[in-house]
């Protein structure tokens, strides 16, 4: 008979959150999923000024914020943007996570691109 779900203990999820957390990490727009390219450098947006932002992510119960704004300047005309993914480099470097938007984003004019504090997150279903 198949199992029905099991658990972690809390203090061990939280443990591992606050970890991940203050480790070096960088966000950055992405065109598609990173996971689903054989080069998830080939996701990331491009522009004249655009450059990973630091992360600054807090952790609430089982899930990790950005703690303060994202922003990101310099888009190109005609940047389509579908998630954001956290970085372990500000250059090259591999990708820990990703949070897709609701809605892509297009930027006709290019720009920047805003992404209030505490709008995006990632963790576990508690």
């Amino acid at each position: 008979m198949p199992g029905t779900g099991g658990w972690f203990d809390p203090s061990d999820i939280t443990a591992f959150l606050d970890a991940w957390a203050k480790a070096p990490r960088y966000v950055g727009l992405c065109s598609s999923d990173p996971k689903l390219a054989s080069d998830p450098l080939t996701t990331e947006v491009l522009g004249d000024a655009y450059r990973r932002v630091p992360a600054a992510l807090i952790r609430s119960n089982l899930l990790l914020r950005n703690g303060s704004a994202w922003v990101w300047l310099g888009l190109l005309p005609g940047t389509r943007i579908h998630g954001i993914a956290i970085w372990d480099a500000i250059f090259n470097g591999h990708v820990k996570g990703y949070i897709p938007l609701e809605d892509p984003v297009d930027l006709p004019a290019g720009g920047s691109f805003t992404g209030a504090a505490g709008d995006y997150f990632l963790g576990f279903d508690d």
